[in-house]
């Protein structure tokens, strides 16, 4: 429920995990807003292998005005598979977090 105002705001994400990671795990932190009323749910393509994540400022101004510019995410833990044809996947190894709130405006 936090607020933060202007694109220069440094908003970092932080969660607690009792999970530790192998070498082959990371956080996913996925972040989803509404836009003009059509939701929009945007999966951050990095994955982090610490429980911080830094908002991109990039996302400012994305969320819609009727929402009073919320932003929902939430965090899971995915494992990196390499498949056969060499190509990258990440499998999620738990179920989401509870989503959390904050606006950016």
């Amino acid at each position: 429920g936090a607020v933060f105002r202007d694109r220069t705001a440094k908003i970092e994400l932080t969660w607690r995990s009792d999970h530790t990671l192998a070498a082959s795990e990371y956080f996913e932190v996925r972040l989803r807003y509404s836009e003009d009323g059509t939701n929009n749910e945007i999966i951050i393509p990095s994955r982090v292998q610490r429980p911080t994540w830094f908002v991109d400022s990039a996302l400012f101004g994305q969320a819609s005005q009727r929402t009073e510019r919320a932003y929902y995410w939430s965090v899971r833990v995915v494992r990196r598979v390499v498949g056969d044809d060499g190509a990258e996947r990440y499998v999620p190894v738990g179920t989401l977090s509870a989503e959390r709130t904050f606006y950016w405006r």
